[in-house]
């Protein structure tokens, strides 16, 4: 039985297309890519007294899209850091740096909204949140 030919194009031509979509790493980069800073009402938990020692952290991430970045912290001297995206799962991205072998936990809320789980409660009692800057 011979294929139309119209049937065999069409057939190729989405075969073309699957393989041209953009993996699940560059996602997450280009997702990533801005400026970053913490919500200090993430720190509280309803406390108010950690709502006023809150407003005077602060922390900002920068990530660009030739992977590298700088922090900016209130207890810490400015940081440039080189990043790459080890692996996603969902919307969650797991993210490395080439200087140093750690990896750091992403949670997106959503497209302007990120978490840092806390991994050590007596280090990092709450998670952090991240907004993104929008200028």
């Amino acid at each position: 039985m011979k294929l139309p030919r119209r049937c065999i194009f069409l057939g190729l031509s989405l075969l073309f297309l699957a393989g041209c979509g953009e993996s699940a790493t560059q996602v997450a980069e280009k997702r990533l890519v801005g400026r970053w800073k913490l919500d200090s009402s993430s720190l509280t938990n309803g406390n108010p007294l950690l709502a006023m020692v809150a407003t005077t952290l602060k922390a900002e991430f920068d990530f660009r899209a030739d992977r590298t970045g700088t922090f900016a912290g209130s207890f810490q001297a400015n940081e440039t850091f080189t990043w790459k995206v080890n692996r996603v799962d969902g919307t969650t991205v797991y993210l490395g740096r080439t200087d140093k072998p750690q990896e750091t936990k992403l949670m997106f809320t959503d497209d302007n909204t990120v978490t840092v789980p806390s991994t050590d409660p007596e280090k990092m009692p709450a998670n952090l949140t991240f907004r993104r800057v929008i200028n």
